[in-house]
């Protein structure tokens, strides 16, 4: 008999704990270059007097600085660990982004901006492709790339050539920041919580948790998951469209 099953080892959590921190700040500091500076747009047109358009490049030179990125790291991507990689993809972007709060110039600004997300934003993209459809990784790149680039210029055009056509009265860059935050978002997250909870069950995450240790607040996260996050994520995806139409 195997006794060895079942036991916890110290060691085991001490890494996947790791593992969950590591994945949160990554994702997190992923969210928060990509986001920042929108509700910081009319900041920035009074701060250095420009108008609307001029200040929606802090936007789009983000994007811009995922496709420079893309480009540069597709190279060396596969020749370099990708713990240091992204290592110093999170470092250097965490740098340029408080530099950012000092800048005199709103050039130097949205060259920083560039910066800031020059790698890391793209990278999980390009991985699910290369997996999902067994591409190589220069393909998967360009690919990637050039999506993001025909649909990073409706966000452009939308400001200068395109700039009388509105969808609910919204810009192009306000719709698709409208559709992502206020509508894609509670969806995925009320279906997340449908799969978690009704389809798949919640013994299944239960069990993974209890693998390394004891899952103190199961019951709370059964309630949470069935009843309460639903409720609010339809609330938050009701409230968006009503005070919309």
């Amino acid at each position: 008999m195997n006794t060895d099953q079942g036991i916890i080892k110290p060691e085991n959590n001490a890494k996947d704990r790791k593992i969950s921190i590591c994945v949160f700040l990554s994702g997190f500091s992923c969210f928060a270059q990509l986001y920042y500076f929108q509700p910081l747009l009319p900041d920035l047109a009074q701060e250095f007097d420009l108008s609307a358009s001029y200040s929606s490049l802090a936007i789009s030179f983000s994007t811009l600085g995922m496709v420079i990125g893309l480009f540069t790291a597709m190279f060396v991507a596969d020749s370099i660990p990708r713990k240091k990689l992204i290592s110093a993809a999170l470092l250097s972007s965490s740098v340029f982004s408080v530099i950012c709060s000092y800048s005199p110039s709103f050039f130097l600004l949205v060259a920083l901006a560039a910066m800031t997300s020059s790698i890391s934003l793209m990278e999980t993209v390009v991985s699910i492709v290369e997996e999902r459809f067994h591409w190589k990784r220069t393909p998967s790149c360009l690919i990637v790339t050039g999506v993001s680039f025909l649909i990073g210029l409706l966000s452009v055009f939308g400001y200068s050539i395109w700039s009388d056509f509105t969808i609910f009265h919204m810009q192009m860059l306000d719709f698709f920041d409208y559709i992502s935050n206020n509508i894609m978002m509670p969806i995925v997250a009320l279906m997340t919580c449908i799969l978690v909870g009704f389809v798949v069950k919640t013994t299944y995450v239960e069990n993974e948790i209890e693998k390394n240790e004891r899952f103190r607040s199961k019951g709370l996260y059964r309630i949470m998951i069935k009843f309460i996050c639903p409720i609010c994520m339809l609330l938050i995806l009701f409230s968006s469209l009503f005070l919309t139409l």
